[in-house]
């Protein structure tokens, strides 16, 4: 009698311990990262502001290319005047290219941490210890896009 009177009593004291530790862990968060960048009204200004700027640099690229194929045809500029051109030319294009990769840097970089910033709000609101995306739960988790959303608008 006293062996299941102690059984049942560390039985008690386990699944007690496990419920508080589970209470101490907080509940679990998920996101639609798709569904953020797709309905915040920021993100999809910024992905139209990314993809005028690329639209602009293959202009440009085509451009140069334009540039180069002409100096190279041009019979008159000797060998080292074409390679001279071909290093210009390159330099331009990778000039504007890292002009584009640092504003696109940028661009993320704001619209990432405007994101970040609403997530750890809501899951500070919400009693979250932990956000991750749905594109790795199964099942499971507090949906927390709606109210993320709501915070960036």
């Amino acid at each position: 009698m006293k062996r299941i009177l102690i059984t049942l009593i560390l039985c008690f004291s386990l699944l007690t311990i496990n419920n508080q530790a589970s209470k101490a862990a907080g509940e679990i968060g998920i996101i639609d990262n798709y569904k953020i960048m797709n309905d915040y009204k920021e993100a999809k200004a910024a992905q139209k502001q990314i993809m005028n700027l690329k639209a602009e640099l293959e202009k440009t690229f085509e451009g140069l290319k334009d540039e180069l194929t002409k100096a190279l045809q041009n019979t008159s500029l000797s060998d080292a005047d074409k390679l001279k051109k071909q290093k210009e030319v390159q330099t331009k294009f990778e000039t504007e290219k890292a002009r584009f990769d640092s504003v696109v840097e940028s661009v993320r970089k704001d619209i990432d941490g405007k994101i970040e910033t609403a997530i750890k709000q809501v899951a500070s609101e919400q009693g979250l210890s932990v956000v991750i995306s749905n594109t790795v739960v199964y099942f499971g988790g507090k949906d927390i896009t709606t109210s993320v959303l709501s915070k960036l608008q």
